[in-house]
């Protein structure tokens, strides 16, 4: 059951963490359920708004972090990520930053993939720990834009390089516009 509407009263990182808890949900009660499991995988370890009183606007309206390990159902018989499991992780995380910023009758609602691009830029191992930071760069009353980046994490939980980077368009599906 999609975690829709959103709750707003909640925080922005509940509010970006419930859809990992609706598709979990999802497989309790229904055992057909052959859902995305990797949202069992994501942890979000950040999710923060920009201040709205403040005058710098060139701040993300959100940012949320996840992370991930990176296990064999994930990775081609070579041992790297697969190709197409990157643009799923980007969907899941991106569409959560916009999750963080929703309002009362404003992105609360359910919202669809218009475009989704991807940048392959180094591959992860299996094994390897990622950082996967989402923006949301834009939000409109029917589009949205986010970006995300895929970082290997370092060592002391820092930051790593740069592995993926995508640009996420999105539609709001669920709340027609006020004319």
């Amino acid at each position: 059951m999609p975690p829709f509407p959103l709750d707003t009263r909640r925080s922005p990182f509940e509010r970006a963490n419930a859809y990992k808890k609706s598709a979990l949900e999802e497989w309790e009660e229904n055992s057909q359920y052959c859902g995305q499991d990797i949202c069992v995988a994501l942890k979000l370890v950040e999710a923060r708004l920009r201040d709205e009183t403040s005058d710098d606007k060139s701040a993300p309206l959100s940012t949320v972090v996840f992370e991930l390990r990176i296990t064999p159902d994930l990775c081609t018989p070579e041992g790297s990520v697969h190709g197409g499991v990157v643009p799923l992780i980007f969907d899941i995380t991106t569409s959560s930053a916009i999750n963080a910023a929703a309002k009362p009758g404003f992105w609360d609602n359910s919202h669809s993939s218009r475009t989704l691009s991807c940048s392959y830029l180094r591959p992860v191992k299996m094994g390897e720990t990622v950082l996967i930071e989402s923006e949301l760069v834009a939000l409109g009353k029917r589009s949205a834009l986010t970006r995300g980046v895929m970082r290997k994490k370092g060592r002391n939980g820092q930051k790593g390089e740069a592995c993926y980077t995508c640009e996420h368009d999105k539609v709001n599906t669920g709340n027609p516009p006020k004319i």
